[in-house]
Protein backbone atom coordinates (compact mmCIF):
# COMPACT_ATOMS: atom_id res chain seq x y z
CA UNK A 1 0.00 0.00 0.00
CA UNK A 2 3.01 2.41 0.49
CA UNK A 3 4.20 1.60 -3.02
CA UNK A 4 2.59 4.91 -5.04
CA UNK A 5 3.50 7.05 -2.51
CA UNK A 6 6.91 5.99 -2.37
CA UNK A 7 7.01 5.96 -6.14
CA UNK A 8 5.57 9.40 -6.62
CA UNK A 9 8.38 10.41 -3.68
CA UNK A 10 11.41 9.53 -5.47
CA UNK A 11 9.61 10.80 -8.63
CA UNK A 12 9.54 13.91 -7.63
CA UNK A 13 13.29 14.14 -6.69
CA UNK A 14 14.25 13.62 -10.25
CA UNK A 15 15.98 16.27 -12.68
CA UNK A 16 14.15 16.34 -15.73
CA UNK A 17 15.19 18.34 -18.98
CA UNK A 18 13.35 20.75 -20.40
CA UNK A 19 13.18 21.66 -23.99
CA UNK A 20 11.25 22.10 -27.71
CA UNK A 21 11.48 18.60 -29.30
CA UNK A 22 9.18 19.50 -32.17
CA UNK A 23 8.89 17.98 -35.58
CA UNK A 24 8.85 19.38 -39.20
CA UNK A 25 4.94 19.68 -40.73
CA UNK A 26 3.29 20.00 -36.61
CA UNK A 27 0.57 22.13 -36.32
CA UNK A 28 -0.87 23.45 -33.21
CA UNK A 29 -3.64 26.04 -32.50
CA UNK A 30 -4.33 28.27 -29.61
CA UNK A 31 -6.72 30.29 -28.32
CA UNK A 32 -6.12 33.52 -25.87
CA UNK A 33 -8.18 35.71 -24.00
CA UNK A 34 -7.28 38.75 -22.26
CA UNK A 35 -9.11 41.37 -19.97
CA UNK A 36 -7.24 44.70 -19.09
CA UNK A 37 -8.37 47.74 -17.11
CA UNK A 38 -6.54 51.05 -17.82
CA UNK A 39 -7.17 54.16 -15.34
CA UNK A 40 -5.59 57.20 -16.35
CA UNK A 41 -5.54 60.86 -15.39
CA UNK A 42 -5.35 63.02 -18.12
CA UNK A 43 -5.84 67.05 -17.05
CA UNK A 44 -7.10 66.26 -14.04
CA UNK A 45 -9.73 64.01 -14.80
CA UNK A 46 -10.16 60.34 -14.76
CA UNK A 47 -10.60 57.71 -17.15
CA UNK A 48 -11.18 54.11 -16.65
CA UNK A 49 -10.77 51.83 -20.01
CA UNK A 50 -12.30 48.31 -20.16
CA UNK A 51 -10.87 46.11 -22.50
CA UNK A 52 -11.37 42.39 -23.02
CA UNK A 53 -9.73 40.58 -26.52
CA UNK A 54 -10.07 37.50 -27.72
CA UNK A 55 -7.56 36.28 -30.55
CA UNK A 56 -6.80 32.27 -32.56
CA UNK A 57 -3.72 31.70 -33.90
CA UNK A 58 -2.41 29.08 -36.11
CA UNK A 59 1.27 27.71 -35.82
CA UNK A 60 3.12 25.34 -38.18
CA UNK A 61 6.70 23.91 -37.58
CA UNK A 62 9.73 24.09 -40.25
CA UNK A 63 13.15 23.57 -40.83
CA UNK A 64 13.94 21.58 -37.46
CA UNK A 65 17.24 20.99 -36.37
CA UNK A 66 19.20 19.95 -33.54
CA UNK A 67 19.55 23.24 -32.16
CA UNK A 68 16.47 24.83 -33.85
CA UNK A 69 13.64 25.47 -35.50
CA UNK A 70 11.16 27.77 -37.24
CA UNK A 71 7.79 28.34 -35.71
CA UNK A 72 5.22 30.05 -38.47
CA UNK A 73 2.47 31.74 -36.54
CA UNK A 74 -0.79 32.92 -38.38
CA UNK A 75 -3.39 34.71 -36.40
CA UNK A 76 -6.43 33.55 -37.34
CA UNK A 77 -9.38 35.79 -35.82
CA UNK A 78 -9.81 38.74 -33.37
CA UNK A 79 -12.28 40.04 -31.21
CA UNK A 80 -12.28 43.38 -28.76
CA UNK A 81 -14.70 44.79 -26.52
CA UNK A 82 -13.40 47.84 -25.29
CA UNK A 83 -15.35 50.42 -22.99
CA UNK A 84 -14.15 54.37 -22.68
CA UNK A 85 -16.23 56.57 -20.67
CA UNK A 86 -19.45 54.64 -21.36
CA UNK A 87 -18.94 54.33 -25.40
CA UNK A 88 -18.43 50.79 -26.44
CA UNK A 89 -16.08 49.95 -28.83
CA UNK A 90 -16.22 46.29 -30.52
CA UNK A 91 -14.78 44.83 -33.37
CA UNK A 92 -14.93 41.36 -34.55
CA UNK A 93 -12.95 40.08 -37.56
CA UNK A 94 -15.51 37.32 -38.49
CA UNK A 95 -17.87 40.07 -38.67
CA UNK A 96 -17.47 42.89 -41.02
CA UNK A 97 -20.33 44.76 -40.25
CA UNK A 98 -17.94 45.91 -37.39
CA UNK A 99 -14.99 47.41 -39.09
CA UNK A 100 -16.69 50.62 -40.34
CA UNK A 101 -19.22 52.00 -37.81
CA UNK A 102 -19.49 54.56 -35.43
CA UNK A 103 -18.53 52.44 -32.53
CA UNK A 104 -14.85 51.47 -33.89
CA UNK A 105 -12.16 54.13 -35.41
CA UNK A 106 -11.00 53.69 -38.49
CA UNK A 107 -7.42 53.47 -37.80
CA UNK A 108 -8.29 50.62 -34.81
CA UNK A 109 -10.25 48.64 -37.76
CA UNK A 110 -7.34 48.81 -40.09
CA UNK A 111 -4.48 47.89 -37.61
CA UNK A 112 -6.58 45.00 -36.69
CA UNK A 113 -7.11 43.85 -40.10
CA UNK A 114 -4.03 43.69 -41.36
CA UNK A 115 -2.85 41.64 -38.68
CA UNK A 116 -5.35 38.96 -39.52
CA UNK A 117 -3.82 35.76 -42.01
CA UNK A 118 -0.89 37.82 -41.71
CA UNK A 119 2.44 34.71 -41.10
CA UNK A 120 4.92 35.75 -38.37
CA UNK A 121 7.94 33.49 -38.37
CA UNK A 122 10.33 33.42 -35.23
CA UNK A 123 13.59 31.06 -35.43
CA UNK A 124 13.73 29.71 -31.74
CA UNK A 125 16.37 27.56 -29.78
CA UNK A 126 15.40 24.24 -28.48
CA UNK A 127 15.63 26.32 -25.31
CA UNK A 128 12.59 28.50 -26.47
CA UNK A 129 15.12 31.28 -26.93
CA UNK A 130 13.86 33.41 -29.93
CA UNK A 131 16.67 34.62 -32.24
CA UNK A 132 14.60 36.42 -35.21
CA UNK A 133 11.13 37.76 -36.04
CA UNK A 134 9.85 37.96 -39.52
CA UNK A 135 6.86 40.26 -39.30
CA UNK A 136 6.08 39.49 -42.29
CA UNK A 137 3.56 42.35 -44.63
CA UNK A 138 3.40 43.84 -40.66
CA UNK A 139 4.77 47.54 -39.93
CA UNK A 140 7.62 46.82 -37.20
CA UNK A 141 5.40 49.82 -35.19
CA UNK A 142 2.18 48.17 -35.38
CA UNK A 143 1.05 47.98 -31.52
CA UNK A 144 -0.25 44.64 -31.38
CA UNK A 145 2.43 43.27 -33.69
CA UNK A 146 4.74 44.68 -31.16
CA UNK A 147 3.29 43.09 -28.00
CA UNK A 148 2.95 40.01 -29.43
CA UNK A 149 6.76 39.57 -29.48
CA UNK A 150 7.66 38.90 -25.96
CA UNK A 151 4.99 36.19 -25.87
CA UNK A 152 7.15 34.31 -28.40
CA UNK A 153 10.43 34.23 -25.80
CA UNK A 154 8.38 33.88 -22.18
CA UNK A 155 8.73 29.97 -22.18
CA UNK A 156 12.31 29.84 -21.78
CA UNK A 157 13.86 26.23 -20.24
CA UNK A 158 17.21 25.78 -18.98
CA UNK A 159 20.59 24.35 -20.68
CA UNK A 160 20.03 21.67 -17.99
CA UNK A 161 18.19 19.38 -16.05
CA UNK A 162 16.01 20.35 -13.36
CA UNK A 163 14.19 19.36 -10.02
CA UNK A 164 11.17 20.48 -8.29
CA UNK A 165 11.71 23.28 -6.37
CA UNK A 166 14.33 24.59 -8.74
CA UNK A 167 14.35 27.80 -11.17
CA UNK A 168 16.35 29.44 -13.20
CA UNK A 169 16.21 32.89 -15.26
CA UNK A 170 15.88 34.92 -18.46
CA UNK A 171 16.26 38.45 -19.63
CA UNK A 172 14.36 39.82 -22.82
CA UNK A 173 14.54 42.77 -24.70
CA UNK A 174 11.59 43.80 -27.74
CA UNK A 175 11.43 46.53 -29.69
CA UNK A 176 8.95 48.02 -31.98
CA UNK A 177 6.96 51.13 -30.09
CA UNK A 178 9.14 51.25 -27.54
CA UNK A 179 12.05 48.84 -26.00
CA UNK A 180 10.94 46.82 -23.42
CA UNK A 181 12.96 44.79 -20.93
CA UNK A 182 11.52 41.73 -19.14
CA UNK A 183 13.24 39.40 -16.26
CA UNK A 184 11.87 36.35 -15.48
CA UNK A 185 12.06 34.12 -13.14
CA UNK A 186 10.84 30.42 -13.84
CA UNK A 187 10.33 27.62 -11.39
CA UNK A 188 9.24 23.90 -11.79
CA UNK A 189 6.62 23.19 -9.28
CA UNK A 190 5.60 20.08 -10.58
CA UNK A 191 6.00 17.33 -13.19
CA UNK A 192 4.30 14.01 -14.00
CA UNK A 193 4.95 11.71 -16.70
CA UNK A 194 3.60 13.65 -19.07
CA UNK A 195 3.61 17.52 -17.87
CA UNK A 196 5.53 19.98 -16.34
CA UNK A 197 4.29 22.77 -14.17
CA UNK A 198 6.06 25.70 -13.65
CA UNK A 199 5.51 29.01 -11.70
CA UNK A 200 6.64 32.41 -13.61
CA UNK A 201 7.45 35.92 -12.03
CA UNK A 202 9.30 38.98 -13.12
CA UNK A 203 9.40 42.37 -13.86
CA UNK A 204 9.29 44.56 -17.17
CA UNK A 205 10.55 48.14 -17.50
CA UNK A 206 10.59 50.38 -20.79
CA UNK A 207 13.35 53.08 -20.59
CA UNK A 208 11.10 55.00 -22.93
CA UNK A 209 11.30 58.89 -22.31
CA UNK A 210 7.93 59.79 -23.64
CA UNK A 211 5.97 55.97 -22.09
CA UNK A 212 7.99 55.15 -19.01
CA UNK A 213 6.51 51.77 -17.77
CA UNK A 214 6.96 49.84 -15.21
CA UNK A 215 5.55 46.30 -13.52
CA UNK A 216 5.16 42.85 -12.49
CA UNK A 217 3.90 39.85 -14.29
CA UNK A 218 2.93 36.25 -12.58
CA UNK A 219 1.92 33.23 -13.77
CA UNK A 220 2.23 29.38 -14.53
CA UNK A 221 2.52 27.39 -17.33
CA UNK A 222 1.64 23.48 -18.33
CA UNK A 223 4.20 22.38 -20.31
CA UNK A 224 3.86 18.47 -22.64
CA UNK A 225 7.08 16.79 -22.00
CA UNK A 226 7.37 15.31 -24.59
CA UNK A 227 7.35 18.72 -27.08
CA UNK A 228 8.05 21.16 -24.88
CA UNK A 229 4.71 22.54 -26.11
CA UNK A 230 3.17 25.28 -23.48
CA UNK A 231 -0.46 23.54 -23.77
CA UNK A 232 -1.89 26.30 -20.92
CA UNK A 233 -1.05 29.39 -19.42
CA UNK A 234 -2.28 32.21 -16.88
CA UNK A 235 -0.47 35.41 -16.34
CA UNK A 236 -1.52 38.35 -14.03
CA UNK A 237 0.19 41.93 -15.06
CA UNK A 238 0.37 45.09 -13.15
CA UNK A 239 1.77 48.25 -14.60
CA UNK A 240 2.36 51.73 -13.83
CA UNK A 241 2.63 53.89 -16.85
CA UNK A 242 3.81 57.82 -17.32
CA UNK A 243 3.15 59.38 -20.70
CA UNK A 244 4.79 62.66 -21.74
CA UNK A 245 3.21 64.70 -24.54
CA UNK A 246 3.88 67.84 -25.84
CA UNK A 247 5.09 69.10 -21.80
CA UNK A 248 2.09 67.37 -20.45
CA UNK A 249 2.22 64.17 -18.34
CA UNK A 250 0.02 61.34 -18.31
CA UNK A 251 0.03 59.12 -15.53
CA UNK A 252 -1.98 55.27 -16.04
CA UNK A 253 -2.18 52.19 -14.71
CA UNK A 254 -3.06 49.03 -15.94
CA UNK A 255 -3.75 45.95 -14.64
CA UNK A 256 -4.84 42.46 -16.78
CA UNK A 257 -5.38 39.04 -17.04
CA UNK A 258 -4.82 36.65 -19.91
CA UNK A 259 -4.59 32.92 -20.43
CA UNK A 260 -4.04 30.67 -23.30
CA UNK A 261 -5.15 27.41 -24.32
CA UNK A 262 -3.34 25.39 -27.11
CA UNK A 263 -3.56 21.72 -28.63
CA UNK A 264 -1.98 20.08 -31.33
CA UNK A 265 -3.58 19.94 -34.68
CA UNK A 266 -4.29 16.09 -35.48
Amino acid sequence: MMMPGFLLTTYAQKAIMLKYNLKNGDKYTSAMTMNQEIDMEVQGQSMVINQDMNFEFGYSVSDVTADSFNLHTNINAIKMDQSVMGMEIKYDSKDTSTFNNATVGTKISDQMNKLIDQEIISTTSVNGNVGTIDLGGLDSDNEVASNMKSSFSQAVYPDHKVKIGESWENDITTSGIAEMNMHLTYTLTKATRKQAFIDVKGTIASPDATAKLKGTISGEMTVDRKTGWVTHSTFDQDFELQMEQQGMSFPATISGTYEINSQKVK
